[in-house]
């Protein structure tokens, strides 16, 4: 049975050493981390750049357990609705680790398709991939998701992962510490990015992909994406839970 009885300290816990600014504090430095949460308790459109094919899609926050976002569509196939937040301000960086947690569902899990993840600002990011981005992506007419990972338009793919659920919330995360390795076969170097999926709020790790670092957008300034297109010509519907998107600054 998992533990249950939180661990206490009194007097507080820290993150940073004794002598340094903050070494004293007795909560966690925020400062350490490039971090954005996002529960959808509230969604202002003005905040993001949205991108639909016709102007019934809508976008906004719905009534669920902790905050729901909803994008629906309209109803001709191959229509996108996609909210990108509206300045980039991550970057992939050597040495930096950097990640990605968020929680969905699809009305459909087969005749949807979704990119959510990193990625730069780009009006078609499910019809034709992003020059760079790190993120998630299921094709129409399968099940099963992807990581891409790209830069200059070369991309790195995970095998494929996960089994959606038509009205089902997933929850699907990657992880990178940002330290380069050297393959001793091949001699190029890359980064680990470890991939988690799950039905709760605890996924499990389901893949590991080596990316080149030719294939990793290191330095390019990215926004957290959320996308959803139509696979054939009716109105498909996504529910987005909450989404996070986070690096290292040390």
């Amino acid at each position: 049975m998992p533990q249950r009885n939180p661990t206490r300290f009194p007097s507080g816990v820290s993150n940073v050493a004794r002598e340094k600014q903050f070494g004293r504090i007795q909560v966690f430095d925020p400062s350490r981390h490039n971090m954005y949460w996002n529960d959808f308790y509230t969604f202002t459109a003005a905040d993001w750049t949205v991108t639909e094919t016709q102007a019934a899609a809508t976008q906004l926050a719905a009534s669920g357990l902790g905050g729901w976002f909803v994008h629906t569509n309209s109803a001709a196939s191959a229509d996108v609705s996609s909210i990108q937040l509206a300045s980039p301000d991550f970057a992939f960086t050597d040495g930096k680790a950097f990640w990605c947690k968020t929680r969905y569902k699809v009305d459909d899990a087969t005749n949807a398709s979704v990119a959510i993840g990193a990625m730069i600002l780009d009006a078609s990011p499910i019809a034709s991939a992003p020059s760079e981005g790190i993120y998630f992506t299921k094709a129409a007419a399968g099940t099963s998701m992807i990581l891409k990972v790209g830069k200059a338009s070369s991309y790195t793919n995970s095998s494929t992962f996960g089994t959606l659920v038509a009205d089902t919330f997933v929850t699907v995360g990657y992880h990178c510490e940002g330290k380069q390795f050297i393959s001793p076969v091949t001699g190029v170097a890359s980064y680990n990015f470890d991939v988690f999926f799950g039905t709760d709020d605890n996924p499990n790790l389901v893949t590991r992909i080596a990316v080149p670092v030719t294939n990793t957008p290191v330095g390019t300034l990215m926004t957290p994406t959320i996308a959803l297109q139509n696979g054939t010509a009716a109105a498909r519907t996504m529910t987005v839970d909450y989404f996070g998107l986070g690096q290292s600054r040390f």
